[in-house]
């Protein structure tokens, strides 16, 4: 990250603890550090830490709705395990996509574009999973309250 705003060290921090909030079930941080991103990249005129800044935002507000939405509590068991365990194995990706773009933006010399582009689709192809997933959750909800 080329930014006079924000060093490398805060920001690998900043991406720590977004890791650890992901591994709690929790997304309100990497909602934040998108928002961050979106900031700091316009700052800086670097349009790949703005590129970055949506799936960001968006994967971490899918989570955060999960989290304090309360519909896994209406779904019947077999319907809510099969949710437990894909918000599961999405927060297990997130965070490694996370350690990914840590590693590109915070330990290397020089940030790989090609890296740093497949780190931003998988995180896109990430939350438009989970956007869609909680569009059949609610369906599930729906009619588990009939």
């Amino acid at each position: 990250m080329r930014s006079t705003v924000l060093s490398k060290k805060q920001l690998s921090l900043l991406i720590d603890d977004c890791i650890q909030d992901v591994k709690g079930n929790g997304g309100i941080k990497v909602q934040s550090l998108g928002n961050l991103f979106r900031t700091v990249g316009m700052i800086n005129k670097d349009n790949t830490i703005v590129a970055l800044s949506s799936p960001l935002t968006s994967a971490g507000m899918v989570l955060t709705w999960f989290g304090i939405s309360g519909v896994m509590s209406m779904l019947t068991p077999d319907v809510r395990q099969k949710y437990e365990k894909m918000l599961d194995l999405s927060s297990k990706e997130l965070a490694e996509l996370l350690a990914m773009l840590k590693e590109e933006l915070c330990e290397r010399r020089q940030e790989r574009a090609a890296k740093v582009i497949e780190i931003i689709a998988r995180l896109d192809a990430l939350w438009i999973k989970l956007d869609e997933e909680i569009s059949l959750l609610k369906t599930h909800s729906a009619e588990s309250e009939t």
